[in-house]
């Protein structure tokens, strides 16, 4: 070899290490290029057992540091940011304009057809329902049993940023609120991908399906599901990076925001064990078998350190610390720890099964609204139990990792548990559940990104449906 020749290998080596250690530049576009090319799986166990060896300067990475150095890559995140926004900002336009024609469409108002509509009155067509709950608990706190089905984070946010603007200004606080989130969500949701290795179309593409999603116009709303899935995908962007304190740290704001974080729980600990287990000389199980590969994992389990075990600790407990936490605020307020269960007036029974949902659908009153309303709910939880399936088995490229499948098989199985309020109710607030399922995304970005035809099918049908649905909020505050 050439001295020039070996000087340029030399480089080549150089950059790689300086990528895995999390040194190179954002704004060099070579390494940035060489990433693309050399970061494309997320899970190493996976990489092994699938037969795709690392390079050389990798294997040495992963060897000195296995719990770090596949995750611990620098991001660009002054251009995440940037895109992230740009992609919020035009979002929010497109609701702004959604909610004008929609009070447009309403019909005119006792003054006229030629009256103006005020800013306030387009602000109180998002207050229908559960915001009304919400900004009750801000100004009041828990008066009422039925309140405690709502936890305490998202309340407490507005009820101080309502202390500021003032008790009238209520909505539009948990209107700022969300919105924010919303944004923290957008740019969470890019740099998570990016971190594990989708960079390019896919990433992208994996943040506008979270936008298109039908029910991503809560993500606008008064509700708390924007907080719930920022705070989801920062706690999983920490814990992919191995920084488990921060991880524990948004897992537990996670659970004091939303129930839905208990499908966090399993999500770290796979998590935890993938970067903290002995690397193994030959693969533990096949590739096509998860659930041997589960039991490897935890057979490989290694804490090096008090450290490690301290930071096990911190994630295995912060859901359940701040979840039980909240019972016992209940338990000291109404007497009964799970006063949130009971059925409250109005109210019914608990769905248990599909079946149970699509008798109930059945029954419904042909082509009426009710059985248009769990048409959409059961079509979503039946879309996303295909795609998690076909992800989770690789019958396509790419298959999520079994910590992203677990979660998302965690807020399938909360859909089931959710109180049904009406004689013909399916799988209420599937939509919103599913809402916070960013895998699923990041599996359809992925297979978006070599298939144009699909990204335009799917950006298409979801954008559709989804203003089809913030009108049909708008206009009597139904969610799902």
């Amino acid at each position: 070899m050439t001295t020039r020749g070996q000087e340029r290998l030399n480089a080549l080596r150089e950059t790689l290490q300086e990528l895995w250690v999390g040194e190179a530049p954002d704004d060099d576009p070579d390494a940035l290029d060489l990433r693309d090319q050399f970061v494309d799986h997320h899970d190493q166990a996976d990489r092994v057992a699938y037969g795709s060896p690392l390079p050389a300067p990798m294997r040495q990475a992963t060897a000195r540091a296995p719990s770090v150095a596949l995750q611990r890559r620098r991001l660009p995140w002054r251009r995440i940011t940037l895109e992230a926004g740009a992609v919020w900002l035009v979002t929010r336009v497109i609701f702004a304009v959604i909610t004008y024609y929609g009070a447009l469409f309403a019909g005119p108002s006792d003054l006229g057809s030629f009256a103006p509509i005020l800013p306030a009155a387009l602000l109180q067509t998002w207050g229908h329902g559960a915001a009304r709950a919400y900004a009750a608990i801000a100004l009041a706190g828990y008066v009422r049993p039925a309140d405690a089905q709502i936890l305490p984070l998202s309340p407490a946010l507005t009820g101080a940023l309502t202390f500021a603007l003032g008790a009238s200004r209520v909505l539009a606080a948990e209107m700022l609120i969300a919105n924010l989130a919303a944004l923290g969500a957008c740019v969470a949701i890019a740099a998570w991908a990016y971190n594990d290795g989708v960079t390019g179309e896919g990433a992208w593409l994996a943040l506008r399906l979270t936008l298109a999603f039908p029910f991503a116009f809560v993500l606008a709303g008064p509700t708390p599901t924007s907080l719930a899935l920022a705070l989801a995908v920062t706690a999983t962007l920490a814990a992919r990076r191995g920084a488990w304190r921060w991880a524990a740290l948004w897992a537990l704001l996670a659970g004091l925001t939303s129930a839905l974080s208990l499908a966090l729980i399993p999500l770290l600990l796979w998590e935890f064990a993938r970067q903290h287990r002995q690397a193994p000389k030959t693969p533990l199980a096949p590739a096509g078998n998860r659930l041997a590969q589960v039991l490897a994992q935890a057979r490989t389990l290694r804490l090096r350190s008090l450290g490690e075990a301290l930071d096990l600790l911190l994630v295995a407990l912060a859901v359940p610390v701040a979840l039980g936490g909240y019972l016992l605020f209940l338990w000291a307020r109404f007497g009964d720890p799970l006063v949130w269960a009971q059925p409250q007036p109005g109210g019914g029974s608990y769905a248990h099964s599909l079946r149970l949902a699509l008798v109930a659908m059945i029954k419904a009153p042909a082509r009426s609204y009710d059985q248009a309303q769990m048409l959409v709910n059961v079509g979503v939880v039946l879309f996303v139990a295909v795609v998690v399936a076909l992800a989770s088995r690789g019958a396509l490229p790419d298959p999520l990792p079994i910590a992203y499948v677990g979660y998302v098989v965690a807020l399938l199985a909360l859909c089931f548990v959710t109180p049904i309020v009406g004689p013909y109710d399916a799988l209420p607030l599937a939509g919103p559940t599913l809402m916070v399922a960013f895998p699923v995304f990041l599996a359809l970005g992925r297979w978006s990104a070599r298939r144009p035809w699909l990204a335009t099918l799917l950006l298409s049908l979801g954008l559709m449906a989804q203003a089809a649905l913030t009108l049909a909020y708008l206009a009597n505050g139904t969610i799902g």
